[in-house]
């Protein structure tokens, strides 16, 4: 009796229709409540009491026919009437029961598959989900008491447990499963009890492959024991994701798309259809996705697509069949006012793994309006090549063109183009064409407030295209909007934004309507998208341009500036040198003393203007070393601190981990200099100036990564809580001679030998400010690991600036080399000299040995100081060699001079510099 209560428990907790039927008279002898209401059909024929028929079904189909044919369990298909009159697809799968051995009566399960079928086509793989289905059967059974003890266990198959079975028996739910997940367990045990129906409880459990989701459906078999059916629903759970988020990424395709999509079963029952059905037929998208095909297209289209299907099934079964073709089919889709809408339908098979066709995936196309849509694509495509060459020069005029065409063809009374101001609080009405007889609103509308029309702006700024069929219908917070449409006669609308290259809003494009009012169109919107979207690019490819002339005004600056440094480096020597020795001859005392000193004095000012202006062009004359950015700093603070005054603070950040930089130690103090100035000039009274470094790789923003080109950097951030800086001014502040400052000391170089020396170190500099926020700039040196052996030694101290050494001297500018042979003399030395490169070697072919040191111009006539200086070294085994020059770093470096073993001197130098140096060499 109690194996009968147990077996009853089981079946009424299956969910699924469960029947006994006599194989000889088909009557259902048990059914669970699954089934039916058991008294109207139990005891009646199966075919009767659970398919509603009048005779047994055909054998084919019957699954009491297999069994006592096969002698064999069997599994069928078919449809049943489930209570309340809903026909489903059902797997049934019948079980012999032998008496003597013979069948008498048949076990028969039903397994709703409607709803498999249809997931089967949606994830286009029967085979994978008819195994999860299988999976998500509740084929464990669990008998627990009370307390949550197992005690019987009922499973086909020791792997679909989550611990063996020994490990179950007698232990308790808490025992087995994690805290949290027992006491959910527990709570829908006691609830079963308690209630004395069926309940049930989802939980997840860790196994060695994976965490699997689970769903208990326990019911009461007695006071105090369940009967616990537990099936594995991971993988229903999975599929039913999948579905949504296919159907999710579906409806994100074809919610905006004009074609209709549809999916549809082999049968042609449509399983899919996208919302713009609406469009084609005329009707309301929750009647179309409910009807059928035969309801959507005339009796005729459909015979003309079920031939179709026909035969593209028959070409399945060659062997070369191209699985991946498509068949067109012209069919006329019924709508809603009666009338006909002629589409195309171009459709392909939907296939299982396997290659097999399970249903059809095509789409819809309304072809009423081809030729529209093909004269839209042919002026689309005539625009875009007028702006293949569009520049600064002629994008008025290409702008101009593209609003009268447009406007011409869409029939509009007005098209216009408005662009804001850089802090988008203004706009302005720039470009317009109107039909003759409409008033136009260029001149009128100029240097707009936004903030006057507060609504359309929001709608410009946060959507894809503004449209207003009726101006009258405008929303009541567009109070502003409808008082200036109205005054303007526009009775229709439309609106597009265009964009930068990172999405910032620069202006906006629109069209009117003022004789009527219209309704826009899908495909004029599409249409004047496109064309939004062709003046965006034709706005970036012109900034792109300006840049290009910026950075190439920039270079010509630079250029100039290197073109004129020999010369007046020259000249600088020859006066510095003839003023120093001038200088020596004059008493203190004496008037003309103090006037050479300014003239010594405006030299050297002049020279370390020459320096700051090739600093700028890249092209100053470097010796860099390996440094330490946060030492070199901590070095220079006393000097700032004096530098900037008491009433503004410096703060020092030193980074950890920062590495070594390559950069001349007198252009790094410049940079720190420099920018204390400027942000000391930029403080007004007290203030505050910070000075951080870090090191590493940095990602901060596009434009920083294409820069540095994700490879590792130092950087220098330098900022002030100063008055900032004003857009128009930024990008301006790099450039030589432009200054904000007031007064005559300002020579406007500062900032722009910051940025030379940054790029001639192969750095990146980039500035942050805005008016009363302060400025922030960032300097990003590049790390080189390879160079840490490239600092140079320090040099020997020298005792004296005197010697008795033979010394020759090569110059081709006359006024340089009377005036170093006086200082050189001065020093003791004897002075041979040469204007020519090749006058040096008959020089040194005559006193030979005698000479002991060589200084050589780098750049001279018919043969540079490199190539004299091997020629002399023939004649003259051992020299020693000092090159001086007044050109520039590149110029130096196409000669071969600028290396770390090479004696160099860049002009213009003082006397005791050029004896210090000679000295230096001479004693290496």
């Amino acid at each position: 009796m109690r194996e009968e209560k147990f077996f009853n428990a089981v079946f009424e907790g299956i969910r699924h229709p469960f029947l006994i039927v006599d194989v000889n008279t088909y009557e259902i002898l048990y059914a669970n409540s699954a089934a039916g209401e058991k008294e109207k059909i139990i005891g009646k024929p199966c075919y009767e009491g659970f398919h509603n028929l009048k005779k047994p079904c055909s054998r084919e189909k019957c699954p009491i026919s297999q069994v006592e044919q096969t002698g064999e369990s069997t599994r069928t298909e078919h449809s049943h009437l489930y209570p309340g009159g809903e026909e489903r697809l059902c797997e049934v799968h019948g079980f012999p029961i032998r008496e003597n051995g013979k069948i008498k009566k048949m076990i028969m399960c039903f397994f709703d598959v409607t709803g498999r079928k249809e997931v089967e086509a949606e994830l286009n793989s029967s085979e994978n989900y008819n195994r999860s289905i299988i999976e998500a059967l509740p084929d464990i059974v669990m008998k627990v008491d009370r307390e949550g003890i197992f005690l019987d266990i009922r499973s086909s198959s020791e792997n679909k447990l989550f611990k063996p079975k020994e490990e179950l028996l007698g232990k308790k739910i808490s025992d087995v499963m994690p805290s949290k997940t027992a006491g959910n367990v527990m709570d829908c045990l006691r609830k079963t009890l308690k209630n004395k129906e069926l309940s049930s409880v989802e939980y997840e459990l860790k196994v060695p492959e994976g965490n699997l989701l689970f769903e208990a459906r326990m019911v009461p078999f007695d006071e105090d024991t369940v009967i616990a059916l537990i099936r594995d629903i991971t993988a229903k759970k999975s599929a039913e994701e999948k579905i949504k988020k296919s159907e999710e990424r579906l409806k994100r395709i074809t919610e905006n798309m004009t074609d209709v999509v549809f999916t549809a079963d082999l049968n042609l029952n449509v399983n899919f259809i996208s919302p713009s059905i609406e469009r084609l037929t005329g009707r309301k998208y929750r009647e179309c996705k409910k009807s059928k095909l035969s309801e959507l297209i005339t009796p005729l289209s459909l015979k003309k697509i079920k031939r179709a299907l026909q035969l593209e099934l028959k070409r399945e079964k060659s062997p070369n069949v191209d699985k991946n073709r498509s068949r067109i089919t012209e069919a006329q889709f019924l709508k809603k006012d009666g009338s006909l809408a002629d589409a195309e339908m171009n459709s392909r098979f939907l296939r299982d793994k396997s290659g097999r066709a399970v249903g059809i995936v095509g789409a819809v196309r309304d072809i009423t309006g081809r030729k529209v849509q093909q004269r839209f694509n042919s002026l689309a495509a005539d625009v875009s090549r007028e702006f293949i060459d569009v520049s600064i020069n002629n994008i008025d005029e290409k702008i101009n063109m593209l609003l009268e065409r447009c406007s011409r063809f869409l029939k509009v009374d007005r098209g216009y183009l408005f662009l804001y101001s850089k802090d988008r609080s203004r706009m302005s009405n720039t470009h317009e064409w109107c039909r003759e007889g409409v008033s136009s609103q260029k001149k009128v509308i100029r240097d707009f407030p936004v903030k006057q029309l507060p609504w359309w702006n929001k709608m410009i700024k946060s959507g894809d295209f503004v449209k207003i069929d009726d101006i009258d219908e405008l929303p009541g917070d567009a109070v502003a909007e409808k008082k200036e449409f109205k005054r303007q006669n526009i009775k229709s609308l439309v609106g597009f934004p265009v964009r930068n290259k990172d999405g910032g809003l620069i202006g906006f494009m629109g069209y009117d309507s003022v004789s009527s009012k219209r309704n826009w169109r899908t495909g004029q919107i599409v249409l004047l998208r496109v064309f939004a979207n062709i003046i965006s690019k034709a706005y970036e490819k012109v900034s792109i341009e300006e840049q290009m002339r910026q950075i190439k005004k920039m270079e010509s600056i630079g250029q100039l500036a290197g073109g004129i440094a020999h010369d007046y480096n020259n000249m600088l020597t020859a006066i510095i040198s003839n003023t120093e020795l001038a200088l020596e001859s004059v008493e203190h005392s004496s008037a003309v003393y103090g006037d050479l000193l300014e003239i010594h004095r405006a030299a050297k000012r002049s020279a370390d203007l020459t320096a700051q202006l090739l600093a700028f062009a890249k092209k100053q004359v470097r010796n860099p070393k390996m440094l330490d950015l946060n030492k070199s700093i901590q070095e220079m603070l006393k000097m700032l601190e004096l530098l900037i005054g008491e009433d503004i603070k410096i703060n020092f950040i030193p980074g950890k981990g920062v590495e070594k930089i390559m950069i001349d130690p007198s252009q790094l103090n410049q940079i720190i200099i420099n920018l204390s100035l400027n942000s000391r000039d930029a403080i007004s009274g007290s203030g505050v100036i910070n000075i951080e470094t870090s090191g590493g790789r940095f990602f901060d923003g596009e434009e920083l990564q294409r820069s540095l080109g994700g490879k590792k950097y130092v950087k220098l951030s330098f900022g002030d809580n100063g008055c900032g800086i004003s857009k128009e001014v930024l990008s301006h502040i790099f450039e030589p001679y432009f200054s904000r400052k007031k007064g005559g000391g300002n020579t406007g170089m500062g900032l722009a030998t910051v940025y030379g020396i940054v790029k001639q170190n192969g750095g990146y500099i980039d500035v942050h400010s805005s008016p009363g926020e302060g400025s922030a700039f960032e300097i990003f040196f590049p790390v080189n690991s390879k160079d840490a052996d490239m600092s140079e030694p320090k040099k020997k101290e020298v005792r004296t600036l005197s010697g008795n050494e033979t010394i020759l001297l090569v110059e081709d500018e006359k006024a340089i080399v009377k005036s170093l042979k006086r200082t050189l003399e001065k020093y003791g030395y004897r002075v041979l000299t040469s204007l020519s490169a090749a006058g040096a070697v008959k020089v040194a072919k005559e006193y030979g040995r005698e000479i002991d040191l060589l200084i050589t111009d780098v750049v001279m006539p018919g043969m540079n100081g490199k190539e004299l200086c091997g020629r002399i070294s023939e004649i003259v085994p051992g020299i020693k060699s000092l090159y001086i020059s007044g050109y520039t770093d590149n110029v130096i470096h196409k000669q071969g001079i600028i290396k770390k073993d090479i004696n160099f001197l860049h002009k213009p130098f003082s006397s005791e510099v050029l004896a210090r140096k000679i000295r230096q060499v001479l004693e290496e």
